[in-house]
């Protein structure tokens, strides 16, 4: 039994308590992959950003100057 060509893209997917490794075996495979996740990872990101600038009080003093004017 031939098991034919082995992927063609590996992706690996982690963050500090998730891991996974995901493969696509054609290009449109690749792009269907990526326009599923990039919105995940674009939102939490922005989220993660949000968070640390909310941290350091970036964004309660732009909400202040917000209400100032």
């Amino acid at each position: 039994m031939n098991a034919g060509p082995g992927p063609l893209f590996l992706v690996n997917v982690c963050t500090a308590g998730y891991y996974e490794m995901v493969y696509a075996e054609s290009v449109p495979a690749l792009m269907e992959l990526l326009a599923r996740w990039t919105p995940v990872v674009q939102g939490a990101a922005i989220g993660k950003l949000a968070g640390e600038l909310d941290d350091k009080g970036v964004i309660p003093s732009i909400a202040r100057r917000l209400d100032a004017k």
